[in-house]
């Protein structure tokens, strides 16, 4: 069987919560009256969806907003527009009740996402200054995966628990791929319009290997090629993420990609991208238990294949990817 062509879930579920109220507020006292902070926070939403997929390996399967709306406003019908057109759904107070409202809808379906739906593994909060500090430690007990995207993040550590400092990214990379902004009155320049990916080092593929006779080497190669086969850089996040879930309780991810780089089987190189520059895993195709362990799983039978993939997939579910 040709492994490239069996189907299989390549991205984690995440879903995108978006503090739409405040996100405007923050938008507005960074670019002035004069600027439509409507316009500039879809297209934020937009560009938080792609950075998900393209370096997260994130599949974003929902979208809201959370906002305090009046029907009344001129906006109101045309913001409305524009988040059906880009596949948001709106959860609104039509009417000024409470200036947190808002934030108390976004919390609870955060919750719910984590707690009760197991088809969920990341839920990424997209903000303007509000951090929902209680709200990541209460969530991280689901052991999903939970990033906060805001305009004001902590400059340091330092400045939240030190068990979710490393939740939070800066949302005005965001802003700034989109072409969007003008902080502080100064233009910022787009110079691509697609992520930066190219190398940090020169390729470490390794020149001399040895045979991987230890059992956690093997079975680290056997859940890379079950799993990550497909690609030809493989995101270490998640891999140590699945080596964890597959790993026996006295194997260390860490340790066995340690002595798979040792005996020249894989290597390690970094990438470029935002907010965080980030790790891929190669594999050495020449090596010769690589070889071996692709051609037992292109042997496989399809029936085999698909039933342990479909057990061990709803085994990973609730899991997750920055960087």
């Amino acid at each position: 069987m040709n492994r490239s062509t069996t189907s299989r879930k390549a991205f984690d579920r995440a879903i995108v919560l978006v503090d739409y109220d405040n996100i405007c507020h923050i938008i507005s006292d960074l670019l002035g009256a004069d600027h439509n902070p409507d316009e500039l926070a879809v297209q934020m939403i937009v560009e938080l969806r792609n950075y998900a997929k393209e370096a997260m390996r994130m599949n974003v399967v929902q979208t809201s907003v959370f906002d305090v709306i009046s029907s009344e406003e001129p906006r109101a019908h045309r913001v409305a527009a524009a988040w059906i057109a880009n596949g948001i759904t709106p959860h609104l107070h039509m009417l000024p009740s409470g200036k947190n409202d808002a934030s108390v809808d976004l919390a609870s379906e955060a919750t719910k996402a984590a707690f009760s739906n197991d088809h969920i593994e990341a839920i990424i909060v997209l903000t303007g200054d509000r951090w929902y500090s209680p709200l990541i430690r209460n969530l991280r007990i689901s052991g999903k995966t939970i990033l906060v995207a805001s305009l004001d993040a902590p400059e340091s550590p330092q400045h939240v628990p030190s068990d979710i400092h490393d939740a939070f990214f800066d949302a005005r990379v965001l802003f700034e791929k989109a072409g969007l902004a003008r902080m502080n009155g100064v233009a910022v320049s787009v110079e691509s319009d697609s992520y930066p990916v190219e190398e940090l080092t020169t390729s470490l593929r390794p020149e001399t290997t040895a045979p991987v006779t230890e059992p956690i080497g093997r079975h680290a190669l056997e859940i890379i090629e079950r799993y990550f086969g497909q690609y030809e850089e493989v995101y270490l996040t998640p891999l140590l993420r699945r080596l964890t879930e597959m790993a026996n309780s006295s194997e260390e991810p860490k340790t066995m990609i340690n002595y798979l780089e040792e005996c020249g089987a894989v290597w390690l190189e970094k990438r470029r991208g935002f907010p965080h520059n980030f790790t891929v895993l190669l594999v050495n195709g020449d090596h010769p238990d690589v070889i071996d362990i692709k051609a037992e799983f292109a042997d496989q039978d399809d029936h085999f294949y698909d039933d342990f993939e479909g057990e061990s997939q709803q085994n990973f579910v609730g899991q997750e990817q920055l960087m």
